[in-house]
This record gives structure tokens, C-alpha cells and sequence, in this order.
């Protein structure tokens, strides 16, 4: 009994969402790290390219619950907004490329799907997946979402909206 509470409460303070840690909040306001990384197809892009649009970067692993369960409210923001100077960029930390492809497949996953490197994780400080980086059009960091709650989607459309607006 008391190991299920206990596995239970771990769960649902590892899974539980929460917008930031200290060390996300120094991050905020500050430039976004500027990366190249390659697709599922070896094409290579880079944050720069979506200087003016509002990005949304997921770093996430095939292996990782609560970033499956995030890969649908993924898609229907990426679906509701694109039209908008909005994009998700979906960073796989998994270790191959192999798994990540077949998920991507099955799911249908709408959005870019880059492979991290070592450095893209040091560089955002990724210590939890899933973690949600929200860059505003000028690259700049405003938001860090560690863990995934089903409420997260819509405080993610919000903080969108609200640079979109600007």
C-alpha cells in the first residue's frame, strides 16, 4: 500500500506539468540557443530559419509516457496555429533515429521532427523529458514547460496567442 503511494505521488509530481524550476526561470527572457540539428531524413534546419515565427521546441524520447501523451495535444495546436507564424519543432533525444521514425509514422506526427545531439540538450539545460520551450518570434525564451499535464494545452495556446498578438 505504501509503495503504491508512494509511486503514485513520484508520478504525478514528475508528470505533474510545472511551468518552471528556478533554473527554468534565469532562462526566460534570455536568447534562445541557436542550433542545427537533422531531420528524420538527415535535412538539416536550424532555429534561425524560424526567426519570425513563434516556436514551440518539445524535447521528448519514444520511451517517455507522458511524451506520447503529449503528442496529440501537440498536433492539434501545430494543426490549429501553423497558419499563424507558429511551429512546433519536436527534438528527439532518443538514441537512434530508428524508433523515433516508426513512432512518427504511427502516430502521424503533423510536425517537424529533429534528432537532439548533446550539445541541444546541455545548451537548453533539458534535465526532465518531456520539457516545452515556447521562443518568441524575435528567438528569445518566454516560457519553460517541464512534464506534461492535459491542462498544458491549453496554457500553451495561450501563451502563443498572446505573442502572436504582438
Amino acid at each position: 500500500m505504501n509503495n503504491s503511494i508512494l509511486l503514485m505521488a513520484f508520478f504525478l509530481v514528475s508528470c505533474g506539468g510545472n511551468p518552471t524550476t528556478n533554473e527554468a526561470a534565469a532562462r526566460m527572457g534570455q536568447p534562445a540557443p541557436e542550433f542545427t540539428l537533422a531531420d528524420l531524413e538527415g535535412k538539416t534546419h536550424s532555429l534561425k530559419d524560424y526567426r519570425g515565427k513563434v516556436v514551440l521546441l518539445d524535447f521528448w524520447a519514444t520511451w517517455c509516457g507522458p511524451c506520447r501523451v503529449s503528442t496529440p495535444a501537440l498536433g492539434r495546436l501545430h494543426q490549429k496555429l501553423k497558419a499563424r507564424n507558429f511551429a512546433v519543432l519536436s527534438i528527439s533525444v532518443d538514441d537512434s533515429a530508428d524508433p523515433v521514425k516508426k513512432y512518427v509514422k504511427k502516430q502521424n506526427v503533423p510536425f517537424l521532427t529533429l534528432m537532439a545531439d548533446s550539445n541541444v540538450q546541455a545548451e537548453y539545460r533539458v534535465r526532465a523529458i518531456p520539457t516545452f520551450v515556447l521562443v518568441d518570434a524575435e528567438g528569445v525564451i518566454v516560457k519553460i514547460f517541464q512534464g506534461f499535464a492535459p491542462s498544458m494545452e491549453d496554457a500553451w495556446e495561450r501563451e502563443i496567442l498572446k505573442l502572436l498578438k504582438n
